[in-house]
């Protein structure tokens, strides 16, 4: 993979990281008075609040918030297939690719979690 390649997969990487850990906050009902908190909140409010009035949460779960991970999943990988072979080719598990994603870009927030969860 050359450098554009690799800046262009930790940019989308770091900010699909950011949007699971805004999930995951809101899920632990953590408190948005926390600094890192603030952050994770400004970084994706201007993306996410539009699709909240589109798409309401479901069961209190942000139903809107995990959405906009999977495209910006695909997304990913449709401007990894641009800048890397020049074209998109489309193949039939093409959808599929943007959950698999999400999942690995979910491990390192998850790993922290637990982490931070044990200190004192």
């Amino acid at each position: 993979m050359n450098s554009l390649g690799f800046l262009v997969s930790t940019v989308f990487d770091l900010y699909i990281m950011v949007v699971l850990i805004r999930i995951w906050l809101q899920w632990a009902r953590a408190d948005f008075y926390n600094p890192f908190s603030q952050f994770v909140v400004k970084a994706t409010q201007p993306i996410v609040a539009p699709l909240r009035r589109i798409i309401p949460p479901i069961g209190g779960f942000d139903l809107a918030t995990l959405i906009f991970a999977y495209v910006l999943s695909i997304g990913k990988f449709l401007t990894l297939q641009l800048a890397l072979n020049g074209g998109i080719g489309f193949k039939p598990d093409f959808l599929g690719d943007g959950g698999t994603i999400s999942a690995k870009s979910s491990w390192w927030p998850s790993i922290l979690d637990s982490t931070a969860s044990c200190h004192p």
